[in-house]
């Protein structure tokens, strides 16, 4: 089955913009999140979507300079602009990450694809904070996310959603219908849903850089056991972008699986 990761990226952001840009250790984040998401095994791929609007012309050009496959469509109807990106380079199966998530794992996320290979799933995702809240039992942390889907499941959701958060978001359509689409998920043996490693703020972004500082010049694809055992002996980071989270100092992180 052909694999092709789409890694969703535009500069606007209410919160933090043209975050996409923004150097971790020397370089944009978009090209870390290429750099990694360049090592999941079974991924034939990798191919940044991003809008045809004037402010996004930068991502466009980078890529163009930097021998980075990338498709331009509609800003606002991510759907549609993944289904085009997808038609335009032979998909049978769609991996979807976003640009905002510096810290994604080619280790868990090439087990999701592994086992959606594997599997008769239309639809399979990384079980993470945030993004899995009406999930029970342990999740990834929130800024892991990545998912999976059929070609020919994404290409019924193009045609049939309606909802405009369905068309923004993508994939709501199939994995609200798990009576429709038959739907996996990959969890973690522990929970690190208190974990925030999406750059959604000035504050993720200032903790991403102090966690790149320090492992990205000893292992370029630093994992997320990595960033667990920096956070396990500098804990008090985390209050940089989580002040309201549980109390690290007196809770010992976990290790993931596999």
């Amino acid at each position: 089955m052909r694999v092709i990761a789409l890694i969703q990226a535009r500069m606007a952001s209410r919160r933090l913009p043209g975050k996409v840009m923004k150097k971790l250790h020397g370089k944009p984040m978009l090209l870390r999140v290429v750099e990694r998401v360049r090592q999941i095994p079974r991924v034939h791929e990798t191919v940044v979507v991003t809008s045809y609007e004037p402010q996004d012309q930068v991502i466009q050009h980078y890529c163009e300079r930097n021998g980075i496959a990338v498709f331009t469509g509609s800003e606002c109807d991510v759907l549609e602009r993944y289904y085009r990106a997808a038609q335009a380079y032979h998909a049978q199966a769609v991996l979807r990450i976003t640009a905002d998530c510096p810290f994604v794992d080619p280790r868990i996320t090439g087990r999701l694809v592994r086992a959606f290979l594997a599997s008769n799933w239309d639809h399979a995702g990384i079980q993470t904070g945030v993004g899995a809240a009406h999930v029970i039992g342990p999740k990834y942390p929130y800024g892991l996310d990545s998912e999976i889907m059929r070609f020919s499941c994404l290409e019924t959701a193009w045609r049939e959603a309606q909802d405009n958060r369905d068309r923004e978001h993508v994939t709501p359509f199939i994995w609200r219908q798990p009576q429709r689409f038959s739907i996996g998920t990959l969890a973690p043996a522990q929970d690190y849903a208190y974990l925030h490693l999406s750059v959604d703020t000035m504050q993720d972004y200032r903790l991403a850089k102090l966690i790149y500082q320090k492992l990205c010049h000893q292992n370029n694809t630093f994992l997320l056991d990595d960033v667990v055992a920096f956070l396990n002996v500098h804990a008090g980071l985390l209050k940089i972008n989580q002040p309201l989270s549980v109390n690290i100092e007196r809770e010992h992180l976990g290790h993931t699986i596999g």
